[in-house]
């Protein structure tokens, strides 16, 4: 089985450090040089994670890989000081593959998982089943 990488994390970690350690170039071709599928990246309006400038190099970075290149985010999110929106960087970099995640789905089954500490395993993962599959038909 091939699996895309996704690579918030590693910019999370370097963006919260305030400099280029780790470089988000030098973990994407580590992975690029195994037999994965591609690369996933999460920009998002307050850039913790993914910048611009790391959707230009990992872009590029696939182009020459030959690898999948999917960007995920919220189609919602409009244009800001920061960031040019979900769609528009869709249309530039014309991924392979663009997820969407509707944030607020996901912060309300985070909340929801919270308050359900107390259910059994088996009623939690059967009631969150549920509630994707009811978004998956919408």
């Amino acid at each position: 089985m091939k699996l895309s990488i996704n690579l918030n994390k590693i910019a999370l970690l370097r963006n919260s450090r305030g400099s280029n350690n780790p470089d988000i170039a030098e973990y994407a071709i580590t992975a690029l040089e195994e037999n994965i599928l591609g690369l996933t990246v999460h920009p998002r309006p307050d850039n913790r994670h993914i910048t611009y400038d790391d959707l230009i190099c990992i872009k590029n970075l696939t182009d020459e890989y030959n690898k999948e290149f999917n960007i995920e985010g919220n189609p919602q999110e409009a244009a800001s000081s920061n960031y040019k929106g979900f769609i528009p960087l869709i249309e530039e970099f014309k991924p392979t593959q663009a997820t969407l995640v509707q944030m607020q789905l996901i912060n309300l089954l985070l909340i929801m998982v919270g308050q359900f500490k107390t259910l059994t395993q088996q009623t939690l993962s059967i009631i969150l089943k549920k509630i994707v599959l009811d978004v998956v038909y919408l």
